[in-house]
């Protein structure tokens, strides 16, 4: 596994901006890259932003947990539980249907999924990038879905939002690469 970690700043953000990406190893492995602006940097910063290589894995680990207490509950069948990973005012945004809010309507989703046939959901996080406040950050990702139709696969996009000390998903969309095929 190969990382990717740089320190960054944004023209309308003076927050410091890290990023993880394990997507491209090969890519990534004998460079440093600011993630922010996609740009080299030198040993010298990257040095320096061995706090930030820090606080961008235990984020990304972060992440990675919420997504595992999010698998286990579908998995377990529990919708509700699956759906509190959500934060109340969040956004579900699947293929083909308008766009839900809120922990009831994305629970229902949910259900919905496991009557039709869905019984367990693998979450494959591949990027986490956030910002230095640590409020908000996003996920990036690809899963797998398997039920009595076969295995739907896709990727995601996540943003999450920190609230009492808690990561929620704001808003996840996603994509369908492969459909299930009974």
């Amino acid at each position: 596994m190969a990382l990717a970690v740089g320190i960054g700043r944004r023209e309308h953000c003076s927050a410091i901006c890290v990023g993880l990406d394990l997507s491209n190893s090969a890519v990534l492995r004998d460079r440093r890259v600011c993630l922010v602006e996609r740009k080299r940097i030198t040993t010298c910063e990257a040095a320096s932003s061995s706090l930030t290589f820090i606080v961008i894995m235990a984020l990304f680990q972060d992440i990675k947990s919420r997504q595992e207490e999010f698998m286990r509950a579908f998995n377990e069948g529990n919708a509700g539980k699956a759906a509190e990973i959500y934060h109340p005012d969040g956004y579900f945004m699947p293929n083909h249907s308008p766009p839900l809010k809120g922990r009831a309507e994305i629970e229902q989703y949910f259900k919905s999924d496991m009557a039709d046939g869905v019984a367990t959901a693998q979450i494959i996080t591949e990027e986490v990038n956030g910002c230095g406040c640590d409020v908000f950050a996003y996920e990036r990702g690809s899963y797998h879905l398997n039920g009595t139709k076969g295995t739907e696969s896709g990727t995601y996009l996540q943003v999450w939002k920190k609230e009492a000390g808690q990561w929620l998903i704001l808003s996840d969309c996603f994509n369908v690469t492969k459909a299930a095929q009974a």
